[in-house]
């Protein structure tokens, strides 16, 4: 290696970074250039407000309207907080330095560019079968990826593999050999491009597949790179072969201006169109630890193939003709994941998309939050800027609150996993909606009528599988017509309750009393029915059923189904002497049967 190294130094002499010329024409000019300007507008406004009256209500006048305008604007209130009290403590300079700095988009020019740009460009066709069948699945999550396609214009799809990267230099191995087999176009998006060992090994290659034929586009921002790249170091690399093109995003100029804010952030290496690579690595040797300059450097990545490959096409496409051959007609069929690359086998659902400053939707930060909304055993965070708003904040104190119960001993695990339920059952129950017929309001014609709010019985059945185990207390402050105790009772679960009225207590007992053993049990008997054809539907569409329950004699998705038992009643008796009623049970291999407790409670006299 440190031998190809050596040569590839030699092979690129022509590239070779002038650090002296780097310091002089760009850092330090710059550098400098800024902080005279900024120097020159702060002496001048303090010059004219100290000999100017009205100047110095003018500058009070313009605070304070600055003052106003954040606080009357749809942003983050830290952010907000922090302009408010930089303005108080300058109250002269406060209002103007906000107007030049404060203003976190694009220029109107970058705006209008990549709008006009985005007109060019088709809605991606979306994966009817892949948003179906997620839909179907998983409501929520359904949800939450329609939000992503509409705000950001990129679909959900299947048809696609994934592969994590923890390290930069695994990645590193395969992107290597993604480059080294195309034959018909790369894109290289990445925020910072440093020559050595990595980038070099990449350069290499690239200029080979260039003169090969294989149409070459690189992206690089220049603000990311001032200090490791020359001035111009596209043209030099647009000098290596014709089918190399390079562009660097927003360079940077020695003036002071807003639009040198808007960076380009993207990690992106696309391969002939099926083959895409994503994370936090960029191009420098660094990310793959061949340099050690604060230790070991832990970056992430993905590499996809397969259908949601053209969203990252389209996203590296939109970006070179908003900036660079802008009159150029786009022709996205041209890079469809298809025309080159095989079919690849599913991994689940991947919607790549990208969040804008064009607007005020913080698309990724709902994305965030709702993700941690949703958690149910675990949230792992990984990133080196942890600068939490006060959404993200709220939503990762509440997660925690939520707590997690643990099942610590082999006999609690056991018997967490036998009151499980189906894979397919989950998807249906953890979604944003559900689709559950109203119940009728049987009730008797006295005054317990006025104040009844019988609810489907679907809706505690459904919760209490989903928030408990077999033999867990379920408590309901308001008994009503005892729905949840008859879900309760069915479920294996004891349960006991609160009623303020005690004319319920009759409407309750007879609730229990008219229970049908046999119709309860065929909802029991309706759920295994509709697993087995589950199944039976995945196994004729050629998907592979990996697990299989001993005790219900069918086969099950995930391993944490094959201890489930589906408990059938076998009868209810009441206990005159203590008001409670015992539920006897038997399992579905009809070996065991469990008796369980169910309480209720009138009002104390």
């Amino acid at each position: 290696m440190r031998l190809r190294c050596d040569e590839r130094k030699q092979s690129m002499s022509s590239i070779k970074i002038n650090w002296r010329r780097l310091i002089v024409n760009r850092i330090l000019i710059t550098a400098v250039a800024l902080i005279v300007q900024a120097a020159w507008i702060v002496v001048s406004i303090f010059a004219l407000a100290e000999y100017s009256q009205p100047m110095s209500i003018l500058l009070r006048i313009i605070s304070l309207v600055a003052v106003l305008f954040i606080i009357g604007k749809e942003d983050n209130s830290s952010y907000k907080i922090v302009w408010i009290i930089l303005i108080m403590l300058l109250p002269f300079f406060g209002g103007i330095l906000y107007i030049f700095a404060g203003n976190k988009k694009p220029s109107k020019h970058m705006n209008m560019q990549i709008n006009n740009t985005k007109e060019k460009y088709l809605t991606l066709p979306e994966d009817s079968f892949a948003a179906d069948e997620l839909e179907r699945r998983n409501k929520r999550v359904s949800g939450i990826c329609s939000y992503v396609r509409s705000k950001s214009g990129y679909p959900v799809y299947s048809g696609t593999e994934v592969t994590y990267y923890p390290f930069g230099e695994r990645m590193f191995e395969d992107m290597m050999k993604a480059i080294k087999k195309a034959e018909h176009f790369i894109f290289i998006e990445y925020f910072i491009i440093r020559p050595g060992v990595m980038w070099n090994s990449m350069l290499e290659v690239l200029v080979q597949k260039a003169n090969e034929g294989v149409e070459i586009k690189i992206i690089y921002d220049d603000m990311g790179c001032v200090a490791l790249l020359p001035p111009g170091y596209f043209k030099q690399l647009e000098k290596l072969s014709p089918n190399i093109k390079c562009m660097a995003f927003n360079p940077v100029v020695p003036f002071l201006s807003l639009v040198m804010n808007n960076r380009d952030h993207r990690k992106i290496l696309v391969v002939d169109g099926h083959t895409g690579f994503n994370g936090g690595i960029n191009l420098s040797d660094e990310y793959i630890n061949v340099t050690s300059p604060y230790g070991t450097w832990k970056d992430t990545g993905v590499r996809l193939r397969g259908d949601a490959v053209i969203n990252l096409t389209e996203m590296f496409m939109e970006m070179w003709h908003t900036f660079r051959d802008t009159d150029a007609k786009v022709d996205m069929e041209k890079y469809s994941p298809s025309l080159y690359g095989p079919e690849y086998h599913s991994d689940g659902f991947i919607q790549p998309f990208y969040d804008s400053p064009l607007d005020d939707e913080t698309i990724s930060a709902n994305v965030y939050a709702d993700i941690v909304n949703c958690a149910q055993d675990y949230v792992y965070i990984f990133t080196p800027y942890l600068i939490l708003d006060d959404t993200m904040k709220n939503a990762l104190c509440l997660a925690a609150k939520r707590g997690k119960r643990e099942f610590k001993k082999a006999d609690a695990k056991l018997s967490r996993m036998k009151s499980s339920f189906f894979w397919e059952e989950r998807n249906v129950w953890f979604s944003d909606i559900w689709d559950v017929k109203g119940t009728k309001q049987k009730m008797r014609k006295d005054s317990s009528r006025e104040r009844s709010a019988a609810y489907p019985f679907e809706v505690p059945y459904r919760l209490i599988n989903m928030f408990s185990q077999k033999g867990d207390m379920v408590l309901d402050p308001f008994l009503g017509t005892g729905t949840t105790i008859k879900a309760a009772m069915l479920l294996g679960r004891n349960s006991c309750g609160y009623e303020i009225d005690p004319k319920f207590e009759i409407i309750i007992r007879e609730g229990i009393d008219e229970l049908d053993i046999d119709m309860c049990n065929n909802l029991i008997k309706n759920r295994f029915d509709a697993h087995k054809e589950f199944i039976a539907n995945r196994k004729s569409s050629g998907k592979e059923i990996k697990h299989f329950n001993e005790t219900l004699n069918c086969e099950v998705m995930t391993s944490q189904e094959k201890e489930l038992e589906l408990n059938y009643l076998e009868s209810i008796s009441e206990n005159k002497n203590t008001g409670t009623y015992k539920v006897v049970y038997e399992n579905h291999s009809d070996l065991t049967t469990l008796p369980f407790t169910h309480t209720f409670f009138k009002k104390a006299k």
